[in-house]
């Protein structure tokens, strides 16, 4: 649905829940002849894949995780990324998703999660979600996952199986879904014009990276004056809540409470921080060429080019 209130309702409502994607794996896997044992078991610790209990448990294990490193991701935001946007906007052609997006949420998620850990740029660590991969890229996501784990264990040898695999549940929500944000919004103030930017551009929200997210009905239940029944898939399309004016609507691709973002408050930091450091240090900057990338989750570019010129 694209109806503000009919999407805010089902994201409230305790009569929906996300689609079972550890049963999609699993049955895709039995069908096509692959492994999907470390998909599968990573799905039982993101929240966006589970319901009830489940799902509030696993919330309040990320939303520690996340508060235990805030103080370091802060310090992420507040000294590095700066720096990093100004060698960005030096006279000359940029790739800002090489030169600045990926290394800065790398910085961010592993500053958050006390580790050091640099996902290639094609990672499908964070497609977990992705309904549309073929078996070739299913086997390698169960590769990266078993991968990353390794590295975790690694890096932190005091984690248990589980504290690992919180950490490898904030990768997948905040890789991709930080990148598309970060790059979409960069390259909407590019086209705005640096030289128009004003002090309150700091306050609005950016754009988002997950378009949409998909429901199943549990029960019965009148959605925008139809009556759907039990087993109904809703697809919820957040990007429509970008171009409300009102503030209080625009804040809603951000979830809503038991679904609301958990990562909200450091993402909103962080792009007040693009903003301020874009706005401190205008330059001309023309956006050549962007395309996004064929996904089916997240709107995240496949290329980004600028060209930056100094007056």
């Amino acid at each position: 649905s694209t109806k503000l209130d009919d999407i805010a309702m089902v994201r409230r409502s305790t009569d929906f829940r996300p689609v079972d994607y550890a049963a999609r794996h699993l049955s895709l896997a039995a069908a096509l002849g692959f492994d999907a044992t470390h998909i599968v078991s990573t799905i039982g610790h993101v929240p966006l894949c589970l319901h009830g209990e489940r799902h509030a448990q696993a919330r309040k294990r990320i939303a520690r995780l996340i508060n235990e490193g805030a103080e370091d991701a802060m310090a992420v935001v507040e000294t590095e990324v700066p720096k990093m946007l100004a060698q960005l906007h030096t006279p000359g052609h940029h790739n800002p998703m090489t030169e600045f997006v990926f290394p800065c949420v790398d910085r961010l998620i592993s500053a958050n999660t006390g580790l050091n850990i640099c996902l290639p740029s094609d990672t499908l660590v964070s497609r977990l979600f992705s309904q549309t991969l073929g078996v070739a890229k299913r086997r390698r996501m169960n590769a990266e996952l078993l991968a990353l784990r390794d590295t975790i264990a690694a890096q932190r040898p005091e984690l248990d199986h589980s504290d690992i695999s919180d950490r490898i549940a904030l990768f997948i929500l905040g890789v991709d879904a930080l990148r598309g944000t970060v790059a979409r919004s960069m390259k909407q103030l590019y086209e705005d014009g640096l030289h128009q930017m004003t002090a309150d551009m700091a306050s609005a929200y950016p754009a988002t990276a997950v378009p949409y997210v998909d429901s199943e009905a549990t029960a019965a239940c009148p959605i925008g004056g139809i009556n759907y029944p039990e087993g109904t898939n809703f697809r919820a399309r957040l990007d429509q809540f970008e171009t409300c004016e009102n503030q209080a609507h625009q804040k809603r691709f951000f979830g809503f409470g038991a679904h609301s973002c958990l990562g909200r408050k450091l993402a909103l930091a962080l792009w007040r921080t693009v903003v301020d450091s874009m706005r401190d240090h205008p330059a001309n900057i023309t956006v050549s060429d962007f395309r996004l990338r064929k996904d089916d989750v997240f709107a995240i570019p496949e290329v980004f080019e600028i060209e930056v010129v100094h007056d």
